[in-house]
């Protein structure tokens, strides 16, 4: 029983680890937090979060333009049910952690918990998995996501290294359907929120002074409706947005809206991404 529980150590803290890697869909984007109160934002394909068991992490896809993607009003709801849930989450996680990757380790490599026995560790273990599942059910059913947390369930009722940051794998879908700009007014910091606006509408003007008369120009024009309506449910102006952003070079006298490069010289367009330059 020993030298099985020793061989499985390694395999244990590989999931453990494993579980931090996430698959940002193509125009969706990753909110990861690793102390669970700062946000930030991750774009790439492929993501990683250190599992701690306080982390949190959410995968929200590209969404439709409609008005139900960009109801901040729901999206509010969910996140705050989601941390009344997963303060719960983070201590058992940690409990669970702390017994599989500190108790187990120290009573089977060394002599320092030798009156405890392997099987009253692994029964602990079992019983914080089994509260963990009760937990992330809970939060999934207040969240509204339940059948979408299913695979969750069933992940961590096999491998408990998953349910030990329940917490950070349970935010997967908790935003389903909502535009990642909405996500971004929950949980970053304003001025982080104003920069991806503001990016959004050079995009947004790029592609119809591109091309005005193509069918797509009408779905610019809703999107765009919705960024000021979402603005306005912030109480902020499309001018509060549009405004030139510090600079961080005080001797940059133009700044590209798309992509933040700054320039010193005079020029017209970017030389990153191409698009006209405005000045500060």
């Amino acid at each position: 029983m020993n030298q099985f529980l020793v061989d499985a150590l390694p395999y244990l803290l590989a999931f453990y680890l494993l579980d931090g890697f996430f698959l940002v869909p193509s125009g969706g984007a990753l909110f990861a937090s690793t102390d669970g109160r700062r946000f930030r934002l991750a774009r790439g394909r492929l993501a990683f979060v250190f599992p701690w068991p306080w982390a949190e992490a959410y995968v929200v896809a590209e969404a439709p333009s409609v008005p139900k993607a960009f109801d901040l009003s729901a999206a509010r709801t969910r996140y705050d049910a989601a941390r009344k849930g997963g303060r719960r989450l983070t201590a058992l996680g940690a409990a669970l952690t702390t017994t599989l990757f500190v108790v187990l380790p120290l009573r089977l490599l060394t002599k320092l918990a030798d009156p405890v026995s392997p099987l009253y560790v692994v029964a602990l273990a079992v019983l914080l998995q089994v509260a963990t599942l009760v937990e992330a059910r809970r939060r999934a059913v207040a969240c509204g996501v339940e059948r979408k947390e299913r695979k969750l369930l069933v992940a961590s009722l096999l491998l408990p290294s998953a349910a030990a940051h329940a917490r950070l794998l349970s935010g997967k879908d908790l935003f389903s359907g909502t535009d990642p700009l909405a996500v971004a007014a929950v949980l970053l910091p304003r001025s982080e929120f104003r920069g991806l606006v503001r990016r959004e509408w050079t995009r947004l003007d790029v592609a119809s002074e591109s091309a005005p008369g193509a069918p797509a120009a009408d779905a610019t024009r809703l999107r765009a409706g919705f960024l000021e309506g979402l603005l306005s449910a912030e109480r902020l102006t499309l001018e509060d947005v549009l405004a030139p952003p510090p600079p961080s070079d005080p001797t940059a006298v133009l700044y590209c809206p798309l992509c933040d490069a700054e320039y010193t010289a005079r020029r017209d367009a970017c030389a990153d991404c191409g698009t006209r330059l405005k000045s500060f």
